[in-house]
């Protein structure tokens, strides 16, 4: 799962997890890594941050991806353009599927 910082990555995750929301989640320094059982089916969910410096490193998690969540809060033009680049790097398989999350309760930065 991967996404712009303060995109709702961490809230998604949780709430899958749990089934309930976590209020006041601190950004996520680096990932968490968690397994949801959903329907009798488990997933292995990396929840990687979203902090431009951090960005790098998302190649290192999508090599041997089964499927990518990107989660867009609210950064439109700068997430596509995080997306784009991270599907062109030439690490994240063309094949995998990729779903776009749209959290219309992401937090959007303001300038």
């Amino acid at each position: 799962m991967l996404g712009l910082d303060h995109s709702g990555k961490s809230s998604i995750l949780y709430r899958l997890k749990l089934d309930r929301h976590i209020p006041n989640l601190p950004p996520t320094i680096g990932f968490n890594n968690e397994t949801i059982i959903f329907k009798n089916l488990k997933y292995h969910v990396w929840d990687v941050g979203g902090q431009k410096r951090f960005r790098s490193l998302w190649k290192h998690y999508t090599g041997d991806t089964q499927a990518l969540v990107w989660v867009v809060g609210g950064e439109w033009e700068e997430s596509k353009s995080a997306l784009h680049e991270m599907l062109g790097d030439g690490e994240t398989p063309a094949s995998v599927p990729l779903l776009v999350f749209v959290n219309e309760r992401g937090e959007s930065k303001k300038s």
